[in-house]
């Protein structure tokens, strides 16, 4: 775990380091870094909703629909990083509003995606 640590360290000193020498690569990088955990959030719904049998239909149906939204807007940002700010505040705002609909989704159907740790 010290290794670890150590390594995540050094790799965040070093962002750190190219940040504060080109800012606009620090937003470049940022807007990817997101654009890219947004794509993986969905393909982890698109995975959920089609292999969860346990889970009803028209649930499974809006994880699919969400995770192929989330895709397409993580491709668009990363087709189109020149949009800058307006990418990161459209990737912010649609992913937030994507997750929101499908934790209120959770939330009203008392299905829990994952289970907790005994």
């Amino acid at each position: 775990m010290r290794v670890l640590n150590i390594i995540v360290g050094l790799a965040a000193l070093t962002l750190g380091i190219v940040v504060v020498i080109f800012p606009d690569l620090g937003i470049e990088i940022l807007i990817f870094i997101l654009a890219i955990g947004l794509m993986l959030q969905g393909i982890a719904r698109i995975t959920v909703g089609g292999s969860d049998t346990d889970l009803p239909t028209w649930f499974r149906s809006i994880l699919i629909i969400l995770g192929v939204l989330s895709i397409f807007l993580s491709f668009i940002v990363i087709v189109f990083p020149t949009l800058g700010y307006l990418s990161l505040i459209f990737l912010l705002a649609w992913g937030f509003l994507l997750t929101g609909i499908g934790r209120i989704a959770v939330g009203v159907s008392g299905y829990m995606i994952l289970e907790e740790a005994s």
